[in-house]
């Protein structure tokens, strides 16, 4: 009687083999994403304030960014400064008018270019 391995034809057969390929594929990004879920995001501009819209926006560097309402930055707007340097977090690219400021980093380690605290 002729036996075959379960692992010899399940590699053999192309269809099988790209699935599986295909699922290892996924669980190493499923891991990748994992990893950075726990991390804070990057602020996507940074710079000196130059003016404090009351709560619903701030110019940095001569650009004007829109708050977004009932954000974590809507609150932290409040505490922000003329001549601070901070962080901005938008919802959507930096060059884009419709993103608005989600969430506002703020702190001693804060520089133009880098991150620092966080705001809440």
């Amino acid at each position: 009687m002729k036996t075959s391995s379960n692992a010899w034809t399940f590699w053999r057969t192309p269809r099988l083999a790209l699935a599986a390929v295909a699922a290892s594929t996924l669980a190493l990004g499923a891991v990748d994403l994992a990893a950075r879920a726990g991390m804070p995001p990057t602020p996507q501009v940074t710079g000196t304030v130059s003016a404090v819209v009351g709560t619903t926006g701030v110019t940095i560097d001569g650009t004007t960014y829109l708050v977004a309402p009932n954000s974590p930055a809507a609150a932290a707007i409040r505490a922000v400064s003329v001549g601070e340097t901070i962080g901005l977090i938008l919802n959507g690219p930096a060059g884009v008018g419709t993103s608005q400021v989600v969430d506002i980093e703020t702190g001693p380690g804060m520089s133009a270019g880098a991150g620092g605290g966080r705001s809440r």
